[in-house]
């Protein structure tokens, strides 16, 4: 937090969008940490458990389901964030498709 002090940011400008596994998941957690509101965005439901995760060890987080490959997803999450929390400050796109073996 001191770090994020010495860039200029506030406690209260910390709000994120971070999905629920992986890197994505991690960053969602450490962001929480750091006293960021969080929104986390995936197309898996697990979102819920990590939001759920986050809340129970006195974090602030909420899951909105998202497609990112749907545009309307994408709008709907943008809108809903923008409703619950104000703005965006800070975004993370950790979403990928991994195909494994020959080609």
């Amino acid at each position: 937090m001191e770090l994020l002090m010495r860039m200029g940011m506030k406690k209260d400008m910390l709000k994120g969008e971070a999905a629920a596994r992986g890197i994505g998941e991690a960053t969602a957690r450490d962001l929480a940490w750091l006293g960021a509101k969080v929104v986390i965005a995936d197309i898996s439901k697990s979102g819920y458990a990590v939001a759920k995760s986050i809340n129970d060890s006195g974090g602030e987080a909420t899951f909105i389901k998202t497609d990112v490959s749907k545009e309307e997803s994408i709008k709907n999450l943008v809108n809903e964030t923008n409703r619950l929390f104000g703005k965006i400050d800070i975004q993370v796109n950790s979403a990928a498709r991994l195909k494994v073996g020959l080609f």
